[in-house]
């Protein structure tokens, strides 16, 4: 209720909501539950700092990627060999993806979304796909992209959460890749799948 009633009425972001919910949790099991000990305490923190090494070291790689790219202006020499390589939608729409979820791999979905709408949405819309249904298509790349070695953001930090190797998981969450990869072709290639709602709601 407090993080749900924070982030809805405007107190804190989705993100502040985390440090909150700490704060939260820590007087509760010190002085309503009486359960945390000053060791586990320790321990606790102990495994947060190491966890949050990850984090920082992944975010680190990422945005060195992101200013290589920048730099070399890797980004728009792609989206203009694109639009000089094939004029078959299907073609175009199936390499947009392939670079999403490559570059998804290395960078964090905020720098993918900065750096690659602005140069594949009009690509995109000139052969056909809604903006909507570009949206969806750069979010389902990225959850790919977060979830793929090497760098995969999400995948590092819940498997050092975890305390579970990445080859592990990855043998475990092959079916879910294929949904993902199933819901990525429809959204991509029937445009109904992903605009039925919005049109809906919209009139």
């Amino acid at each position: 209720m407090i993080i749900l009633v924070g982030i809805l009425s405007g107190v804190f972001t989705a993100t502040e909501s985390a440090s909150v919910a700490v704060i939260y949790a820590t007087l509760l099991t010190f002085l309503i539950y009486r359960t945390m000990t000053r060791q586990m305490f320790l321990t606790a923190v102990a495994k947060t700092v190491k966890t949050t090494g990850v984090v920082l070291l992944l975010i680190g790689v990422s945005t060195m990627f992101q200013y290589l790219m920048g730099l070399y202006q890797v980004a728009d020499l792609t989206g203009e060999l694109l639009a000089s390589i094939s004029s078959n939608p299907w073609v175009i729409f199936f390499m947009i993806n392939l670079i999403l979820f490559i570059l998804g791999t290395f960078m964090d979905m905020a720098s993918t979304i900065l750096i690659c709408t602005p140069i594949f949405l009009p690509i995109a819309m000139t052969y056909g796909m809604d903006p909507v249904q570009f949206g969806i298509v750069i979010l389902l790349n990225c959850a790919l992209g977060l979830n793929t070695p090497p760098v995969g953001t999400t995948q590092f930090i819940g498997c050092a959460i975890g305390g579970v190797s990445v080859g592990t998981v990855m043998r475990t969450i092959l079916p879910f890749y294929g949904a993902l990869v199933a819901a990525l072709l429809l959204v991509t290639y029937v445009p109904a799948f992903s605009l039925w709602l919005p049109r809906l709601l919209m009139g």
